[in-house]
């Protein structure tokens, strides 16, 4: 079931969003996109590259 508000509101399917932040959104034109995270021994990292070179030096 889509709890997105109804209105002119685009739909969003990244879960986790209340109306505040939905609003806040829609208010500035802010666009909320969901980006990849990589975890590794308790660090997150946004970039693939960045989480191998620590696999790589903690590995040696």
């Amino acid at each position: 079931m889509d709890k997105t508000p109804s209105g002119n509101h685009r739909s969003c399917k990244c879960g986790g969003i209340d109306a505040a932040e939905r609003e806040t959104l829609d208010r500035y034109g802010i666009t909320r996109v969901p980006a990849a995270t990589y975890l590794l021994d308790g660090y997150r990292y946004t970039s693939l590259a960045d989480a191998v070179a620590q696999a790589r030096r903690s590995r040696m």
